[in-house]
């Protein structure tokens, strides 16, 4: 029988891969598991290695296998090569996985890619697919960031945390609970909204209690670059799970927060309710124009469906997609032309994504400053970066990649 936490992995790998689950969704799954962080390092270590694996797969095998098992056998090279785990133990959990999933007649065609595994592999002599091994990226993620970063754009597919989290406190129980928690948590690194921490049981109690919510420094900055938003009508277009609208109605806003997907008001709905404030939750689809939000607006937060190209060192899966650039850029521009619609002359429009692509960033506000003469940059003066209403960061461990501008109806 495999060891639990082996097929635990595979599971979550299979549920990654073949039903397109969301990495930080699928993992869930392990968290009550007595070895969660075994099987969390193996789905990570899988994922953040997959063009390797799969060029090793292409390799050993004459024929590429089919998804489930070239699932398991990625796995089970990354345990092998890059874990060194002892190779017969992981070996016999595969092909107990194999059984336990059905596969069991290809236990002799799994015994021999194992074994053969454990010989060295030359990487690939041709420099680009050496450079999707390598990086972890596929060919059309490493062109794109190559168009806009020739100098950097290994530095977005390198970026690694560096293990902390970013947190803020409760804003409606400041400032005396930031005293105590500096007190108690003398190495957390303070920041412009919040602090970069290693989670303990001092921290989780806080973050439990809602006195305290992860929340990333960028996405802090988004709602800081909107200026001073106490008693305005703010519209958040894109809200869940609701971090960047609990952030702001903390911040004394009436918040009315959007979004497409019903199961997804409830993550707003908790959220607002653990942080401790009120705001209108709707069902809302705003690229399709709703007269009833025509002008009604001081401010509008369009935190923007993207390609999540900034936060790639969060998000492994994300690498394997493939992007579809016009389809986003479509959405973004149906999205900005009704925010124009909603938000009232001298209000704010903040617009936001976690992408590093120029097409999606600041290409896309100089085609909407072009169509729409009645909005103009707004320098950020909240931040502490020289600007002049745009920003534009690069992962670098502690920050996303993430894009920022600010703009104002006149």
């Amino acid at each position: 029988m495999a060891e639990a936490y082996f097929l635990a992995a595979y599971k979550i790998l299979l549920n990654i891969y073949r039903d397109k689950a969301y990495i930080n969704l699928a993992i869930q799954s392990s968290y009550t598991h007595p070895k969660k962080n075994t099987i969390v390092r193996i789905v990570n270590g899988t994922l953040e290695n997959h063009f390797l694996l799969s060029y090793y797969i292409k390799v050993l095998a004459k024929k590429t296998p089919q998804q489930a098992v070239r699932i398991l056998l990625m796995q089970s090279i990354y345990c092998i090569k890059l874990l060194q785990m002892n190779p017969s133990a992981v070996i016999g959990m595969a092909l107990d996985c194999a059984k336990a999933t059905g596969k069991g007649e290809l236990s002799g065609f799994i015994s021999y890619c194992l074994n053969k595994a454990q010989e060295e592999i030359p990487l690939p002599k041709d420099k680009r697919s050496a450079e999707q091994v390598q990086l972890n990226a596929s060919g059309q993620l490493l062109s794109l960031l190559k168009e806009d970063y020739p100098k950097a754009y290994k530095r977005i597919l390198q970026a690694k945390s560096d293990g902390r989290v970013h947190i803020r406190l409760n804003e409606n129980k400041l400032p005396l609970i930031a005293l105590a928690f500096e007190k108690q948590n003398p190495l957390a690194e303070r920041t412009d909204c919040g602090y970069f921490v290693t989670l303990n049981d001092n921290i989780k109690g806080y973050l439990n209690r809602g006195d305290a919510f992860v929340q990333s420094l960028t996405s802090g900055y988004a709602v800081l670059a909107m200026g001073e938003v106490s008693g305005k009508q703010v519209l958040d277009m894109c809200a869940a799970p609701g971090g960047k609208s609990v952030y702001l109605a903390q911040r004394g806003a009436q918040v009315t927060a959007c979004d497409i997907y019903k199961h997804k008001l409830q993550l707003i709905a908790n959220y607002a309710k653990k942080g401790g404030v009120s705001m209108d939750i709707m069902l809302q689809d705003n690229t399709k124009y709703n007269p009833d939000f025509n002008n009604a607006f001081d401010c509008i937060l369009l935190d923007a469906p993207c390609s999540g190209t900034g936060v790639l060192a969060k998000r492994q899966d994300a690498r394997l997609k493939k992007l579809d650039i016009t389809a986003l850029t479509k959405l973004q521009d149906a999205l900005l032309a009704n925010a124009a619609l909603y938000l009232k002359r001298g209000g704010v429009l903040l617009y936001s994504t976690c992408s590093v692509l120029k097409v999606e960033n600041e290409q896309m506000i100089a085609r909407f400053l072009q169509k729409m003469n009645n909005f103009v940059l707004q320098k950020i003066n909240e931040l502490p970066y020289n600007n002049k209403g745009m920003l534009q960061f690069l992962p670098d461990g502690k920050l996303d990649g993430f894009f920022i501008a600010r703009m104002q109806k006149v």
